[in-house]
């Protein structure tokens, strides 16, 4: 219901927007017969897309990803739980058996495509059959016949339709401003229905974001309607997983993360943390790192730019959907009370900071222009104006993010960083660890220089860089990680959390060598930035005695 709900309001707003922009255009131009022409052929190309998308996608898929059909019968031998699932689904939910692919491809992923509930299509990878249980498989199908009995998938490719006519229509206005269309009474108007629709897309997109985030709880729900929502919970958590650890073989996730079960960038940290606590009891650890998706506002920002919902909050939605669930979220919260006042605090600081940032060289362009008012070169300081306030932006993102790290200090684990509810990614944190180089951040990138590292309680990655950045660091990628293998070192540097997580290193040594690194790099932005301000004065100085 609530679904349909949301659904019904985003059609309407989104059709209201596209209705005022047309009826506007109608009202102000004076040839405008070929926008109705270029509205009516997006119309028809999605309708005829969406009829012919699925056998599209089936060749695709086939010549690409060597996908092949298999029935509903096989499926039974390999999966009884799984087969008897999905015809009980279609069954009570009057919907077609959906035509069954299995991609021969070690990524883990499973999305659904289709024109209407008699042609669809789901498709698994060969990692869900091999890595999933019986029962976690089945929660993944019935995960993706939610989409097909929700229609969500329809939804979004109307929405997506309304939303390709509002981008066309300010290209066609952005390209058209010098023709006679333009030059008519309605000028003025004109442009401001072209500004208009922009406006109206640029807001658009994060509304059917949001709508792809609601159809992903609601797969959820439906799914848990016939299998033990602590399952499918499982089999997030194992994708998760499975994402994590084929980091540069992930196409097929790239190339499907609109559609897949899972987001691939927000669903690493999960898989990491998958990795460092399934053969441990460190529970309070594990369910404290729940809450940063639940309370922290970096978080939500994070996934306000996402198609899927975070993790946790889907388990979180799931778990409140049985009476026992595996993991009690309000117990965890009840068991770690987080410290508001602290968690937002440092929130505003940060939020302070990219905001200053980030308007700063528009700042100091507005200040060019009311200096040199009524100057011929007025224009000419525009850019060195704004680069001396990009430049100094950095320099003050730099200082703030690397605190001073004094070696020794903050020495921690890498659970505890991943339990970390008040860890942002503006302020990085200052740390020390003790672990082991187990292989590179890219294991097939041969250029890699940035490693993963494993201590007694799991995985991170450790971003390097060198004191020549670009240089040594193809010099240390080809010829130092390989040496330093299955090595326990010490490092200290800083820990940045955002949609994935790593430690950015300051230095690494053991009892027999010692690497100084990214100090290096804060000292380099430093130095080049001050470098390139005083140059663009020294330019902008000349400019105006030439004058």
């Amino acid at each position: 219901m609530w679904l349909k709900l949301v659904s019904t309001i985003t059609m309407w707003i989104l059709s209201a927007f596209v209705f005022v922009i047309i009826f506007a255009i109608n009202m102000f131009g004076e040839f405008n017969w070929w926008i109705w022409v270029m509205i009516w052929l997006i119309i028809i190309f999605n309708v005829l897309i969406w009829l012919i998308a699925p056998f599209i996608s089936d060749l695709m898929y086939r010549w690409f990803y060597k996908a092949s059909w298999i029935s509903i019968d096989e499926l039974a031998k390999e999966s009884p739980k799984t087969s008897e699932l999905i015809k009980k689904i279609c069954e009570e939910n009057n919907i077609k058996i959906p035509k069954l692919w299995m991609i021969a491809d070690e990524n883990p992923t499973a999305f659904t495509y289709w024109s209407g509930k008699w042609n669809a299509r789901i498709i698994i990878s060969h990692w869900i059959v091999t890595h999933l249980l019986d029962e976690e498989r089945a929660s993944v199908y019935a995960h993706e016949l939610g989409h097909i009995k929700n229609n969500d998938f329809i939804i979004m490719t109307i929405a997506s339709t309304l939303l390709q006519i509002l981008y066309e229509i300010y290209i066609v206005f952005a390209k058209n401003q010098k023709s006679s269309w333009w030059n008519s009474k309605s000028k003025d108007k004109l442009a401001f229905i072209w500004l208009i629709s922009y406006v109206f897309y640029f807001i658009w997109q994060y509304i059917l974001l949001y709508l792809s985030r609601v159809r992903e709880y609601f797969a959820d729900e439906f799914s848990a309607k016939y299998i033990n929502p602590n399952i499918l919970s499982d089999a997030l958590i194992k994708i998760a997983y499975g994402i994590l650890i084929t980091p540069a073989n992930n196409r097929l996730v790239n190339s499907t993360k609109f559609i897949g079960i899972a987001n691939e960038k927000m669903a690493k940290w999960i898989g990491m943390l998958y990795y460092n606590v399934w053969q441990d009891d460190t529970n309070e650890l594990i369910e404290k790192s729940f809450l940063y998706d639940l309370k922290n506002p970096w978080a939500s920002i994070n996934e306000f730019f996402s198609t899927h919902p975070l993790t946790w909050k889907r388990i979180g939605r799931l778990m409140s959907l049985t009476s026992t669930p595996k993991y009690d979220i309000k117990a965890i919260e009840e068991k770690f009370p987080v410290d508001r006042e602290k968690l937002y605090a440092w929130f505003w600081k940060d939020l302070a900071i990219l905001s200053t940032t980030t308007l700063l060289p528009i700042i100091f362009a507005i200040i060019s222009t009311i200096i040199f008012y009524g100057e011929v070169y007025v224009f000419t300081m525009l850019l060195p104006s704004f680069l001396i306030g990009y430049w100094i932006a950095i320099l003050i993102k730099t200082f703030w993010a690397y605190p001073n790290h004094i070696e020794g200090q903050n020495k921690t684990t890498v659970l505890e960083l991943m339990s970390d509810l008040y860890a942002s990614p503006v302020k990085w944190k200052s740390v020390s660890l003790s672990w082991t180089i187990i292989w590179k951040w890219d294991p097939w990138y041969m250029f890699s220089e940035d490693v993963m590292l494993k201590d007694s309680t799991g995985l991170m990655h450790l971003d390097y860089q060198s004191k020549i950045p670009l240089i040594w660091n193809l010099i240390f990628s080809l010829t130092k990680v390989k040496q330093f293998m299955w090595q326990q070192i010490t490092t200290s540097g800083w820990f940045l959390r955002w949609v994935s997580h790593y430690t950015v290193v300051d230095k690494m040594h053991t009892d027999d060598w010692s690497i100084k690194a990214n100090w290096w790099v804060k000292f380099w932005w430093t130095f080049m930035w001050i470098t390139f301000i005083i140059i663009w004065i020294w330019i902008s100085i000349l400019l105006i005695s030439n004058w």
